[in-house]
């Protein structure tokens, strides 16, 4: 009896791990796909402001378009960050794996 109980406890601790270096390896792979985009919208931004002020006294309406385009650039990013935020947040991101302590009661309640 107890080595049937040690056995369960086994195979749930292992499923566990298993599914935590997936979770693991999700989580990696988001944080690879989003930061570079980040950047890159950031320094979109950043180019964007900068030319913006050159402008500001030679060209004001140029001046105001390039505001206007960063404006927009920083709701899509603010956007692009609250995403990728909550996904990172999600106890199972992107994921169909199923929540380990319900597996460990689904099977608990077996017996």
């Amino acid at each position: 009896m107890i080595t049937s109980f040690l056995l369960v406890t086994l195979l749930i601790t292992s499923w566990r791990l298993i599914k935590l270096a997936q979770l693991n390896r999700q989580y990696q792979q988001l944080i690879h796909q989003s930061y570079p985009d980040l950047g890159q919208s950031i320094a979109a931004l950043n180019i964007q402001l900068q030319a913006a002020y050159k402008l500001w006294n030679l060209d004001p309406v140029q001046a105001m378009r390039l505001l206007h385009e960063a404006y927009s650039l920083s709701s899509s990013l603010m956007q692009d960050i609250r995403q990728t935020v909550k996904t990172l947040n999600s106890p199972y991101p992107k994921s169909k794996i199923q929540d380990p302590k319900s597996y460990e009661d689904s099977l608990t309640s077996r017996r």
